[in-house]
Order: structure tokens, then C-alpha cells, then sequence
């Protein structure tokens, strides 16, 4: 594998992917000095760039909209632009939510259904623009990465382990893919880069409800999928920001280009 280097070393995806033989950039990606103090010291190979304040409330509420985009837009560009000047490959990680997800899902690298619902997602598609005017960066997009032990999932799980009623959204519905089978598959897209295309699809090869993801985990555990019900609303459901209903993404192109493929139901076997 090539010397790739991550930045926001502190999140998850990058966590794994430095257990998997990656290396940390620890500089702030908002200062442009320290960022390429740090990569001419280090020299790396190929950056895949990750540093964002991903939590999609935190990024929508207007006292944090600084940070957020001093971080996700003016930060990507500090790393993009420093990454070329030292003629660094750089792969930035997008997501499904740049779509509207009002009636398609299921979407491919070519839909023109781009209209992002929330702050974080409007900063990624801006970023996504952004990074067409390098010729150093490629955009990989993917949706929901899960773990048994991860956020929703987890609280999920939790309850019916306690033989509590939950009521998962049938609503929304994204391409699941486990933590860990992401990071595989990313790998096997950085061997490959340079024949990989400006924009590829990297998630779960099927986009299901969070119903059914949920309901199906829960078989799989051998919980009592008869406490999983659906909801068809979110009213009563406290949120700061909207999400795309129907979204998820196609992966037939990444299939073609040779990135392992995995659905939702692989990832439960492997917490």
C-alpha cells in the first residue's frame, strides 16, 4: 500500500484506517502553514482527507456555522491546494446526503438530483465543487456507515436487548454499509486511483429503510423482531436539521472498476 496519511485522525473512519496501516496528519487542517510544514516533513504518498464536523445537527445550528465552515469548506481547500503544491493525491470523503432524496434514492455518480437539505450537506456539495478544480482531487461519496456500537444503531439494539419497543424510520432509507468493510473497500480504491473516475460511489450494495436494516440486524441477533415497528412520521421527533428521505447510492460503477462489494447484512456478522 502506498504511504497514505489521513486527517481528522480523532473520527472513526480514520481511527480504523490507521489500524489498517495508515498514518496520521495531526495538524489543524485550518492553518495552512502548519498543514504544510506537516506534509513536507512527511511526505505522504496520497492524502485521504476526512477532517469535517460531521454531526449533521451540530453543523445546522447557527452559533457553530463558523466553525463548520472554517472546518468542512475553507479547511478542504487549505488541504487541497496545499496537497498540489507537493503533488499529493488527495481523496475526499462525500456523502448521499448532496441529494434531495425526495422521491429517487439509489442514486448514481452521473444524478443531477443534487440539492442538499442541511448545512453539512450543503458545505459537502460546495466542497465537491470545489474539488473539480483540482486535478489532484477525486470525491468519494458513501452513506451510512454502521458498527453495533455506533449512535443510532446502537440505541437501537440496546432497547430491544432490554425488551423495549422501538419504532426506526420507514421512511428514510440509505445504503448501509459496516465501518470496517468501508475501510477495506477505500483501501482497494487507493491502489487502483489513478484509473478511478472524478466521482465514485463507495456504500452498501443495497439501500433498504431503516426499518428493515434494523429489523434484519435484529434477526440476525436473534432479538425479538416483533418489538421492531415502523414510523411513518417524524412528528414528535426533535431534530435542528432535515434530512434526505430517500437517499442511498448506487454502486454499480465502483462493482465495474474492481472495489469489493458488500451489503448491509456482511457487516452484521463482523462486530
Amino acid at each position: 500500500m502506498k504511504n497514505v496519511y489521513v486527517t481528522g485522525y480523532g473520527g472513526r473512519i480514520a481511527n480504523q484506517l490507521v489500524k489498517m496501516g495508515c498514518s496520521r496528519l495531526t495538524s489543524d487542517v485550518t492553518d495552512s502553514v502548519a498543514f504544510d510544514t506537516e506534509i513536507s516533513l512527511k511526505h505522504p504518498e496520497m492524502i485521504i482527507h476526512l477532517a469535517c464536523k460531521s454531526d449533521v445537527d451540530y453543523c445546522e445550528q447557527p452559533e457553530n456555522k463558523k466553525e463548520v465552515d472554517a472546518t468542512n469548506y475553507a479547511g478542504s481547500g487549505i488541504v487541497f491546494s496545499m496537497a498540489e503544491k507537493h503533488n499529493i493525491p488527495v481523496i475526499f470523503l462525500s456523502t448521499d446526503h448532496v441529494f434531495s432524496g425526495d422521491w429517487l434514492g439509489n442514486y448514481s455518480e452521473k444524478s443531477d438530483d443534487i440539492k442538499p437539505k442541511n448545512y453539512y450537506s450543503l458545505l459537502k456539495f460546495a466542497t465537491e465543487g470545489m474539488a473539480h478544480a483540482y486535478d489532484n482531487v477525486k470525491i468519494v461519496r458513501t452513506s451510512y456507515l454502521f458498527t453495533s456500537y455506533r449512535g443510532q444503531v446502537k440505541s437501537y439494539l440496546d432497547s430491544l436487548q432490554n425488551k423495549e419497543d422501538i419504532y426506526p424510520p420507514a421512511f428514510i432509507w440509505r445504503s448501509f454499509m459496516h465501518l470496517d468493510h468501508f475501510c477495506q473497500a477505500l483501501l482497494e480504491y487507493v491502489e487502483k486511483f489513478d484509473d478511478m473516475p472524478k466521482v465514485l460511489h463507495i456504500s452498501g450494495s443495497k439501500t433498504v429503510s431503516w426499518w428493515k436494516f434494523i429489523r434484519d440486524y435484529a434477526n440476525c441477533l436473534g432479538l425479538d423482531t416483533s418489538k421492531v415497528h415502523q414510523r411513518f412520521t417524524d412528528r414528535g421527533y426533535t431534530s435542528h436539521a432535515d434530512r434526505p428521505k430517500r437517499a442511498g447510492l448506487c454502486t454499480n460503477l465502483s462493482k465495474k472498476l474492481g472495489i469489493p462489494q458488500y451489503s448491509y447484512q456482511d457487516g452484521f456478522e463482523y462486530d
